[in-house]
């Protein structure tokens, strides 16, 4: 079962995405085609790697529980 907000909103961005290579940028549909094929596939893979070495590395020797030193990792990384 999925999330149907989060299902919408990856549609969305999808769409303006694809909208905004072929309109603005000038690409051609296949080249966006292939873009968005491969970021996708990337996607795909890189989220199971990120979740097997978030569960394997302990950051704090466990004090602050697995998966929050990352959350503030991430956190300070993104507001960058």
């Amino acid at each position: 079962m999925t999330n149907g907000f989060s299902t919408l909103l990856t549609t969305v961005a999808a769409t303006y995405w694809a909208l905004f290579l072929t309109g603005a940028v000038g690409m051609e549909p296949a080249m966006m085609a292939t873009i968005l094929s491969i970021s996708s596939t990337v996607y795909l893979i890189s989220i199971p790697v990120c979740g097997i070495v978030m569960q394997k590395v302990r950051i704090g020797g466990g004090k602050w529980g697995i998966f929050r030193p990352w959350l503030l990792a991430g956190g300070g990384i993104a507001a960058a």
